[in-house]
């Protein structure tokens, strides 16, 4: 794991470059749409904001109360992320921050997947699950280089 432990301190500190972009979204939209949690306590409010800014916003929402697995509210949540950009107001505004966004969000996912699918293989290499011959060799991508470099995988625990 020694050889290992740069690469996945190099993924956190991408993940939590990515954070600063994603996080405000994650906070005003989540699971459910948050206006509140964009910019706690500011008057006016993000709801407010996103009124005044986009006064011809529309939505709509179908709901079915003999089958509320037909009720949607996608006509509203389509423009959720002017939620969690309030202050954008111009076209060329949401742009700008949708490739913020989506870069932080690109250069963030390989490093992030990458030390997942490590850490599965060594917890299946530990569980047993996967068994590989002594002196394995996989790649391991240098986020800063994009160079493959190989690192050796002894087997776990002396097994």
């Amino acid at each position: 794991m020694k050889k290992l432990a740069p690469h996945l301190k190099e993924a956190i500190k991408t993940v939590r470059e990515a954070a600063a972009v994603v996080e405000p979204i994650r906070n005003s939209i989540g699971a459910h749409l948050r206006p509140q949690n964009v910019t706690p306590g500011a008057t006016p409010t993000a709801e407010v904001r996103v009124l005044q800014n986009h006064p011809n916003l529309e939505g709509t929402a179908h709901i079915d109360l003999s089958d509320f697995k037909k009720t949607t509210y996608r006509g509203f949540t389509q423009s959720a992320l002017l939620f969690a950009w309030p202050g954008a107001v111009e076209d060329h505004e949401l742009e700008q921050k949708n490739d913020e966004l989506q870069d932080a969000v690109f250069k963030a996912a390989p490093a992030l997947l990458h030390s997942i699918d490590v850490l599965l293989i060594r917890h299946w290499m530990n569980m047993g699950v996967l068994e590989a011959p002594e002196g394995y060799d996989f790649a391991v991508r240098d986020a800063k280089t994009n160079a493959y470099q190989r690192v050796r995988v002894e087997r776990p625990n002396g097994k």
